[in-house]
Order: structure tokens, then C-alpha cells, then sequence
């Protein structure tokens, strides 16, 4: 009991205090697909995605964070006597002294000086091309320390070779041009090495901002053949605000992201449901006490996180919370990438298409902000910031009504406008990062990376614009076999439509409905288990469709107790 509630504190600890984007699957499809370019590729990992090491050689017995033997008994004692104070006195002082004292010990060492350089000396896994292969990392056995962010890596490796595919890792609590300056230097080191003239390069969240910082710093023609920006955090996240400043009015929905804690940092117990048992007001009061001594402690310092501040709230959060005197230097390195890179995406994708470079983004929208806020995102990168597109929050719709080629299917997401509407790729119901275990995404940025297929958004039916997606964050999910995405046409007549399971539990689908579109759902009913699937056959009543309608499909998951369910997925009638 005693070493479970240690692993549920500690999961709410990193869960608050690093941002963690959705965990992927190991394994991934291979997509059959052949380069036609013949060239390198470099994967560049986002926030926290590169383990820091106070040790690089010593496995896992040098990662930063304390492991759990060195956690006193004295503080596990303090915990569970806060807990029950909390619980059935409402007093929350034990609980919150001895929850500081665990993250102390647990992370404290993330800590940054208030000129922006680290507290304690941190170390990437591996150093330089020649140290950061995936062959290289795979025989070296620090393939685990960074295939968190790196999952790509072994697809793209099955057609360009264990040699030709790399990992840059780098510490993320600097600032972009700062890491941007060794990713100039990383590149070069991969084209000597390989031999090739240009690098085709994978990015997501943070890194995309490094590689758009890249192409802003040193120009377009220094041998990038394609770039894939996935959930790009190019313009900052509305979540910095929230975090850094509104933590009193946090609402943070732990229970799922406890598992991938847990996962990530190899900790065995799966402690959801005793996270479960605990009171809503324990759970958040905990959350902002964690959220509040890491971000004023630790954090507070630590550029990369700056540079992850939407460009908008930037100037407001610098005169709240920093220093013009103490954190003069840290203002200098996010000043220069604010007022950047950060204020010129469009341009530098502009200029980058204008020289050759075959650019793709992949947004995600659908799920609110990891803080509670609900603003439309995937949980960390709200999809206006991340796509320079117009995008309502969560449960608006456009009051003009607007359609088009570029319209999310749910009417609130508009990329007419944004910053490469006919190369941007929108899956609803995506957590940020999950492209790695979203099988149809994943092959989606594998033939990107691969191959010339793809020209734009309209090039092939399987991969429309926008596409409704199934995971690990959805209990269920509907797909049109044969065809995917969110494009249901009357003229199709009668589809096979897959209806699958992606939670844990058994469910069991107890019906579809579906408005606006007109179609008849048959053979619905039935129990499905994990990872398993329905086929149902969707038969139009007519010919004259609107055009955009939902499907809802009811059901009961079975998890500590049944739990009756629904859940809503867009579709349009029409391309364009």
C-alpha cells in the first residue's frame, strides 16, 4: 500500500511539473513504402523527451530523477498521515509539506539558475552523430533513454538503415537558439558521416520550434530535403499562462496520465484506480502545490519553457514573473526566439517551400489543455498556436457557418488561413505526440518521410485533412474500412464502417446514431474486446445529404464498474 501511494505521488509530481506529451507504443507497422531520396534522417524529440542523465553511462542508475529506494520512510510516513488529514479533516498542511519535500527529492535537481543555466550538472544519453545512430544507440543499449521521443526512428531506419537514422538529443530547459546552434553543428556532423548532400528531418513540439529556428538562423539551402513538424509548438502554448500564473484555477484530470507516468518512468504498479478512490479536492490541492513549487523552485529558469509561451501572453508573463536584473541573460535568449523564429513561421515556411524543402505539419485538435482550461488542442499545444489557423473552443461551432476544403468536419477549426493550409494534416481526438501509436497517422508521417506520394492534403482519400483518430484517449473509435478519415459521401452507397476498442476494458456497443448525415447503422450491438473490432454496415436513406453531421456511438465499458458511455466523431460529405 505504502509503495503505491509513493508511485501515485510521484506520477502526480512529473505529471504537473513536465508536460509530458502522450506515451507511444514501442511497436509500429511498417508501411512498405521506398525513399525516393536516398538521404539521412534526423528525428528531433520535444519537451522532456530526451531523459537527462546525471550519469550517461550509467543506464538507468543515471537518470535525473531519484529512484524510489532513496525516498525516506520518514516522508512515505508523512505522506499517508497527510493524506488521511486531508481526507477526513480537510487539513492539508502535512500533506502539503511532505509532498515539497518529496519533489525535492525526487526532481529537485531539474533546478535552473535565474540566468538560465542548470542548478546541478545534467547530461544528454548520447553526444555527436557518431554517438547517436539508432544503430549506434541500439548497440550502445541507450536506445531506452531516448526512444521516448524518438519512435520514428526504427520505421524510417527499415528503409534508410540503422546507419542513416539519428537521434539529436538535447537538454530542453534551454532556450531555442541556444540548442539551435548545436543542431547546426548536429547536421553537418550527419552529412559527413553519411556522405549524403541533404537530411530529411522529423520534429515534434519543442523540436519543431528548434528546426523552424534552424531555418530562420542559417537559411533554407543547407541540405534539408523534407521536414515533417508534428503537434509543432512553432508560436508557444496558451498552457505556459496557464501554468505559470493561473494556478489557483487549475483543473488537471490525473487519473489517465498516471499510467503513462508510470510507464515512462518504468514504475510497475498501475495505481489509476487507488488515484480513483482519492477525493477530487485532494487531488487538486496536491496538483497546485506540485504545479506551484516546481514552476516558482525549479523552472522558473529554464528558457525552453519560456520559449514554449504563446507569443501573445509573452510580454504580460515576462513583467509578472521575471526579473530585467537577475534574469537579464535568460530575457536575452528568449527575447531573441519570442522575437524570432517565434514571429516568423510564416515567412520561414514560406521561404523554405520556395527552396525545394518538401514541408508537412500534423496538428491534433479535440482535447482541452492538460491544465482543465477547455481551450480546442491536444492537451498541451493549443491547435490555434500550432497551426496559425482559426480554431473555437471546445464546444463552439462557427456561427457563419463556414465550409470549405480547409473546415474541420466539427465546425470549429478553420486552416483556410493558416500558415500551410494545403501540407497541414488535423487528426481529432489526437493527444500531443501520438502519432507514434496512431496507426493511421503513423503512416501518414512515415510516407511523408519516405516518399514523394503525398503531394497535398487532397492527394489521397486515405489521408484526408482532417481525420478522426483512435487511441489509448478515446474508449472507442469508428472508421470507414478501406477509406479512414472523416469523409462519408452519399454517393458511396452503402460502406463497411470498423468500429474498435481502443480502451483496456470490455465494452460493449449498444448503439451508433447519426444525425445530420443520412445513413442507417446495422448489426451494432455486440461486446468487443481490447484492441478488438465491430464491422457494421452504414446504408444511405437518400441522396441528398447535408454537409457536415455526427455519429455518436453509445456503449459500456467495463472497468471497476460498468460505465455507460458515448462518444461523437465528425464527418463531411465532401472534399472541398
Amino acid at each position: 500500500m505504502m509503495k503505491k501511494l509513493l508511485a501515485v505521488v510521484l506520477a502526480l509530481t512529473l505529471s504537473l511539473t513536465l508536460l509530458l506529451p502522450a506515451l507511444p507504443s514501442r511497436t509500429a507497422a511498417a508501411v512498405g513504402t521506398e525513399s525516393t531520396s536516398g538521404e539521412a534522417a534526423i528525428v528531433v524529440p520535444g519537451v522532456i523527451e530526451t531523459m537527462l542523465m546525471t550519469d550517461p553511462d550509467a543506464g538507468r542508475a543515471g537518470r535525473f530523477y531519484a529512484p524510489l529506494s532513496r525516498i525516506s520512510l520518514s516522508l512515505v510516513k508523512d505522506l499517508l498521515v497527510g493524506a488521511v488529514k486531508a481526507v477526513f479533516l480537510s487539513n492539508y498542511d502535512t500533506l502539503t509539506d511532505a509532498a515539497i519535500r518529496l519533489e525535492d527529492a525526487a526532481i529537485g535537481n531539474l533546478a535552473m539558475n535565474p540566468d538560465g543555466t542548470s542548478r546541478y550538472d545534467l547530461f544528454t544519453p548520447a553526444t555527436g552523430a557518431a554517438e547517436s545512430s539508432y544503430a549506434a544507440l541500439t548497440e550502445s543499449g541507450k536506445w531506452d533513454d531516448v526512444w521516448y521521443g524518438a519512435q520514428i526512428a526504427p520505421e524510417l531506419a527499415k528503409t534508410l538503415g540503422d546507419e542513416n537514422v539519428f537521434v539529436f538529443t538535447y537538454d530542453w530547459r534551454l532556450g531555442s537558439p541556444t540548442i539551435t546552434q548545436r543542431f547546426a553543428a548536429f547536421v553537418d556532423e550527419v552529412k559527413e558521416m553519411t556522405g549524403f548532400d541533404k537530411v530529411d528531418v522529423y520534429c515534434d513540439s519543442y523540436g519543431c520550434q528548434v528546426v523552424a529556428s534552424y531555418l530562420y538562423t542559417y537559411g533554407c539551402g543547407n541540405g534539408i530535403g523534407r521536414i515533417v513538424f508534428d503537434s509543432p509548438a512553432w508560436t508557444g502554448t496558451k498552457l505556459f499562462k496557464s501554468l505559470m500564473t493561473d494556478k489557483d484555477e487549475l483543473n488537471f484530470h490525473l487519473t489517465d496520465g498516471a499510467k503513462i507516468l508510470l510507464d515512462f518512468f518504468m514504475i510497475e504498479p498501475d495505481v489509476r484506480p487507488l488515484l480513483g478512490l482519492l477525493p477530487d479536492r485532494v487531488v487538486q490541492h496536491v496538483a497546485y502545490t506540485f504545479i506551484s513549487h516546481a514552476m516558482d523552485e525549479y523552472l522558473l529558469g529554464a528558457a525552453g519553457l519560456w520559449c514554449c509561451c504563446a507569443t501573445e501572453d509573452y510580454e504580460e508573463m515576462k513583467a509578472k514573473l521575471l526579473d530585467p536584473s537577475e534574469n537579464a541573460a535568460l530575457i536575452r535568449e528568449v527575447d531573441e526566439a519570442q522575437y524570432g523564429v517565434m514571429r516568423h513561421i510564416p515567412e520561414v515556411l514560406a521561404a523554405a517551400e520556395e527552396a525545394g524543402i518538401q514541408v508537412s505539419v500534423i496538428m491534433n485538435e479535440g482535447i482541452p489543455l492538460m491544465a482543465g482550461n477547455e481551450i480546442n488542442g491536444d492537451g498541451v499545444v493549443d491547435a490555434a498556436s500550432g497551426s496559425g489557423g482559426e480554431c473555437l473552443p471546445l464546444g463552439q461551432t462557427f456561427t457563419d457557418g463556414r465550409t470549405g476544403a480547409h473546415v474541420s468536419p466539427a465546425n470549429d477549426y478553420d486552416l483556410t488561413n493558416a500558415f500551410l493550409p494545403e501540407r497541414t494534416w488535423v487528426f481529432y481526438g489526437q493527444t500531443h505526440g501520438q502519432s507514434y501509436w496512431d496507426d493511421e497517422a503513423r503512416e501518414l508521417v512515415t510516407k511523408l518521410m519516405l516518399t514523394d506520394e503525398i503531394a497535398s492534403v487532397a492527394s489521397d482519400p486515405r489521408f484526408p485533412q482532417f481525420s478522426d483518430s483512435h487511441c489509448p484517449t478515446c474508449d472507442v473509435s469508428l472508421r470507414l474500412a478501406e477509406k479512414g478519415g472523416s469523409v462519408l459521401r452519399p454517393a458511396d452507397g452503402a460502406v463497411q464502417a470498423i468500429i474498435r476498442n481502443d480502451s483496456g476494458n470490455q465494452v460493449i456497443v449498444t448503439g451508433v446514431r447519426i444525425d445530420g448525415v443520412s445513413y442507417t447503422a446495422s448489426e451494432v450491438t455486440g461486446w468487443i474486446q481490447p484492441g478488438h473490432y465491430k464491422t457494421v454496415t452504414l446504408t444511405p436513406d437518400g441522396a441528398a445529404a447535408p454537409e457536415y453531421g455526427t455519429v455518436t456511438i453509445s456503449y459500456i465499458e467495463f472497468d471497476l464498474i460498468p460505465l455507460a458511455k458515448t462518444r461523437t466523431q465528425y464527418f463531411k460529405t465532401e472534399l472541398n
